[in-house]
């Protein structure tokens, strides 16, 4: 009996003096653990540093040789300049060409056109995008802006390297350059700008407040500016002139009529809308026009003159009158909507 006591007391002491060095030696393991998980992590977010930096230098490159794709002022010898590989190796490279693109009515807009050839170890050359000017519309050669010609058949040769301007890409262009054209209530129509006049009896008014009673209005919008959608015929009489300008007379049937093509000035009546949500007009107007068409193009500057009909016009309700007390009984200003006219002034740009 005593000798199991003795074991078991001995074994109690021998526990207690190593509890300290094995706490000692787990402390120290989950230390070296955490140290070891920060110095992997370090090592990864370094890398993903170091990765994302040279993506953002290969990005700062193409935008940097695009910008000077841009410098109009270079000349064919410094835009064409040819720079050393650093490589030895074969190499792929983009070219980015960029064209000056002019459609049919005399805009014009640019375009790009991107390609990727392989350098040979032995060329070791590159060859910067060259700005050009092409029209998609001729067939004949088109001019560069230093006064070089270039075949106008899709492709164009820079530096013996030909990239492709795809036909697809070209004639969806052309059709972007056409005058901006919205749709509304499935009618083309073109956007103007326009101010008009409220000639109504009463005051248009936004805001308004009883002020002690007596009502006070806040914010008035008799004359407002806005963007309406307007479409217009153009006569265009041959034997007029309209402020130097001149439509070019040919005979048809026995008359002198204009020719469209040539046309450099029309008159004629419009109509215009201001559209509202699911296709609900908030204001229409019409008048005359009258535009000045520039020199071989479907641009113009238009000006009309007419009448609007604002249908949902906000005006003080029934009873209640500016400056004057709320009738008996009421505390708030009432509003109504009601059809008012105005004059209104029109500009547009196509012809």
């Amino acid at each position: 009996m005593m000798t199991i006591k003795f074991i078991a007391a001995t074994a109690l002491t021998l526990m207690t003096a190593l509890s300290p060095e094995r706490a000692t030696a787990q402390m120290r393991t989950s230390k070296q653990l955490a140290d070891q998980w920060r110095d992997a992590r370090r090592t990864e977010l370094l890398e993903q540093r170091e990765q994302a930096r040279a993506e953002l230098s290969k990005r700062e490159a193409l935008l940097s040789s695009e910008l000077k794709a841009l410098d109009w002022d270079s000349t064919p010898d410094s835009i064409a300049a040819t720079a050393q590989s650093d490589t030895v190796s074969n190499e792929t490279d983009t070219t980015t060409l960029v064209a000056l693109v002019s459609a049919p009515n005399g805009s014009s807009q640019t375009a790009t056109s991107t390609g990727t050839e392989v350098f040979q170890p032995q060329s070791g050359k590159r060859v910067l995008p060259v700005p050009v000017a092409t029209d998609l519309t001729t067939e004949g050669p088109a001019a560069l802006p230093w006064g070089k010609a270039i075949p106008a058949t899709g492709s164009v040769q820079v530096a013996a390297a030909p990239v492709a301007l795809d036909p697809v890409v070209a004639s969806a262009l052309t059709a972007a350059l056409a005058p901006p054209k919205q749709t509304f209530g499935g009618l083309d129509l073109g956007a103007g700008l326009s101010f008009t006049l409220d000639l109504g009896k009463l005051n248009r008014i936004s805001r308004a407040s009883a002020v002690n009673g007596i009502v006070r209005s806040d914010d008035q919008d008799n004359g407002r500016a806005r963007i309406m959608l307007e479409s217009h015929y153009f006569f265009t009489p041959c034997t007029w002139n309209f402020l130097g300008l001149k439509n070019p007379c040919k005979a048809k049937d026995g008359w002198q009529v204009a020719d469209p093509k040539e046309a450099r000035w029309g008159l004629g009546p419009f109509i215009a809308v201001q559209p509202g949500s699911d296709n609900i007009i908030d204001a229409i107007g019409m008048g005359i026009m009258v535009g000045a068409r520039r020199e071989q193009s479907a641009q113009s500057f238009n000006l009309g003159i007419g009448i609007v009909f604002d249908p949902n016009t906000r005006v003080l309700g029934d009873g209640i009158i500016e400056n004057q007390p709320l009738p008996i009984g009421e505390i708030e200003v009432r509003y109504r909507e009601t059809l008012q006219t105005g004059i209104l002034v029109l500009t547009s740009f196509s012809f």
